[in-house]
């Protein structure tokens, strides 16, 4: 019998016209390589947990009722996803769940574009991408987890990334100054996410990456970010076909 993968995307996801692969080849990949079905949460582009976490919770419900599923989040995907397991919210359908660079902490890098950004608040169209800024804000959500990865009856991965400097030769200049940011104030980092920040369960692996190329998107060239998903099949017990 297959295993059920389910990939909820953090920000900048899938919907309201977007139509981009956020999870680039990961899917195909995935299924031509393991006897598993994958699925894509197609969730909005920028919002609060309160306004994303119950679109993940419904799609859990609807399509995999009575079924358990091995649960991936990226980035805010995975506060998502922590967020509803707080509360006991999907608990009964997860069968593993993995953060892949999730700021659990924050990120000072939210919090500077926060600041820089917040005269937009006026501007409506702008308000959800000011919110979901105010929530990754570095140490917006320190104080507010009340449970560990120990309490859950399922396993709970994570993967986080650090770039090889030089940075101009390893990732894009979008990065230079994240990076070097948080270097200075938070410590090694995929240019958005701290690996302190990143921590809940047990460490995967620390890549030579940037955040988005965890997920395919403009990193390092000589970084193939499939092999990510291979040692995270592996970890779950997932064999090869």
């Amino acid at each position: 019998m297959k295993e059920t993968i389910v990939l909820v995307p953090g920000v900048i996801a899938q919907s309201q016209g977007l139509r981009w692969e956020y999870f680039k080849n990961i899917p195909a990949y995935l299924e031509s390589n393991y006897d598993v079905d994958v699925h894509v949460v197609d969730l909005p582009p920028w919002g609060t947990i309160e306004k994303r976490a119950p679109i993940i919770q419904d799609y859990l419900q609807q399509n995999f009722p009575g079924q358990q599923v091995h649960v991936i989040g990226h980035s805010k995907g995975g506060i998502e996803i922590r967020a509803l397991l707080e509360k006991g919210l999907i608990n009964n359908q997860v069968k593993s769940f993995t953060s892949i660079s999730c700021p659990y902490k924050g990120s000072l890098v939210a919090t500077f574009f926060y600041y820089l950004f917040f005269p937009l608040w006026i501007i409506p169209l702008f308000r959800d991408f000011i919110l979901t800024l105010k929530e990754l804000r570095l140490g917006a959500y320190q104080q507010q987890w009340s449970k560990d990865h120990g309490a859950y009856h399922f396993p709970c991965y994570y993967v986080n990334a650090i770039i090889p400097t030089p940075l101009i030769f390893n990732t894009y200049p979008l990065f230079w100054f994240t990076n070097s940011l948080l270097n200075i104030f938070e410590g090694k980092n995929d240019g958005f996410v701290s690996t302190t920040s990143s921590q809940f369960g047990e460490l995967i692996q620390t890549y030579p990456s940037d955040h988005i190329g965890l997920i395919g998107h403009f990193g390092k060239r000589s970084f193939n970010h499939l092999n990510v998903y291979n040692e995270l099949m592996g970890r779950i017990n997932i064999p090869n076909r």
